[in-house]
């Protein structure tokens, strides 16, 4: 009897052992913690807003559990939409980690009205890879502001994985694609990262240092295109101590808006233009699709100088109010469980 009842009792407990392992409350398996190496990647030229708050819409964001700040991929850049079916976020652990399920809080949670004017993930693909081996998921994402649960065929050990965009959910008002947050899991365990707020102000320093390398270079050459692509860099010189000048004495439409700019500088990876005696933000942008490396110059302050498509603008009255500040409330969230590919909206 005492037999029967030791294998009984043996049986039971296996039995609940394996119904254990297989859920998200094992609480048997060994923690995974990242302790400083960890690296968000993401096209610094596609980041959000990048000219005007550089390293606020960081990759980084994306892992720091936070949900009043988000990674956001701009989409202010003519050329964005068309880089769908490409990665829009790779993030390489340096180090070889095993998940088998990932949680991730798909778009700009601020509040539900910013959830709603940007964009959100929709069609997603999922690459892991390992130094011999690399898997590929993909998961259609639900129109919901809640975090999503993304369960994966198999528990893959892989040290970078890479997020591809195949579709989107598309913003009320803004073309930017954001993500608040991606959390991993093995058998119910999260991967911890330690040391996040270090991470991201490094990070955030090393993209100013970017900005700022990449603008004194095109300006000491005088590569920006103030003003359509006709214009050669020679007509604009941005010397080395800060000032400018045209260097032609046809002030055609095209740069009579410049003949009120004295001087320039570069402060914290911003572009700031001396106009009327006045400081005024520069909006440029970036353009390294071909051989030569390009800067476009879109709004000096208040004063438009291209449309939303990089196209000239007619300089007369193209002013436009600077965008309101986006709010930080944090709104009520829980999980929401989907499935693998086959799973729909």
């Amino acid at each position: 009897m005492k037999n029967k009842l030791l294998i009984s009792v043996m049986s039971l407990c296996l039995l609940l052992g394996c119904k254990e392992e297989n859920g998200l409350g094992d609480q048997n398996s060994k923690e995974q913690i990242i302790h400083r190496h960890i690296t968000a990647y993401s096209k610094r030229y596609g980041l959000a807003e990048y000219w005007k708050n550089p390293g606020k819409y960081m990759a980084i964001n994306a892992l720091d559990g936070n949900l009043k700040t988000c990674f956001a991929r701009g989409g202010e850049h003519p050329y964005f939409k068309k880089s769908l079916g490409s990665n829009i976020l790779k993030i390489d652990f340096h180090q070889h980690i095993k998940v088998d399920t990932i949680k991730i809080a798909a778009g700009c949670f601020f509040n539900t009205k910013y959830y709603k004017l940007n964009n959100r993930l929709k069609d997603i693909k999922l690459s892991f890879y390992s130094f011999n081996d690399s898997y590929h998921e993909s998961f259609r994402l639900k129109d919901i502001m809640h975090y999503q649960v993304l369960k994966l065929k198999d528990a893959y050990r892989f040290s970078y994985v890479v997020f591809n965009v195949e579709s989107l959910y598309q913003g009320l008002k803004y073309d930017d694609t954001c993500i608040s947050d991606i959390k991993f899991y093995y058998k119910g365990k999260e991967v911890v990262i330690k040391n996040i707020d270090r991470i991201k102000e490094g990070e955030r320093w090393s993209l100013i240092s970017f900005f700022e390398r990449d603008l004194f270079l095109m300006l000491n050459r005088g590569s920006a295109y103030c003003y359509g692509n006709s214009l050669t860099p020679s007509e604009f010189i941005f010397t080395s101590d800060g000032k400018f000048r045209i260097n032609s004495d046809d002030y055609d439409e095209r740069i009579s808006f410049f003949k009120e700019v004295k001087r320039w500088k570069v402060v914290d990876g911003r572009f700031f233009l001396l106009v009327k005696n006045k400081w005024q933000l520069v909006d440029y942008r970036f353009d390294d699709r071909h051989s030569e490396f390009t800067c476009y110059i879109y709004k000096v302050g208040n004063k438009n100088l291209r449309d939303e498509h990089g196209r000239p603008l007619n300089l007369e009255n193209t002013t436009e109010k600077d965008e309101e500040d986006r709010p930080v409330k944090l709104e009520n969230n829980t999980e929401q469980d989907i499935g693998g590919c086959s799973c729909t909206q």
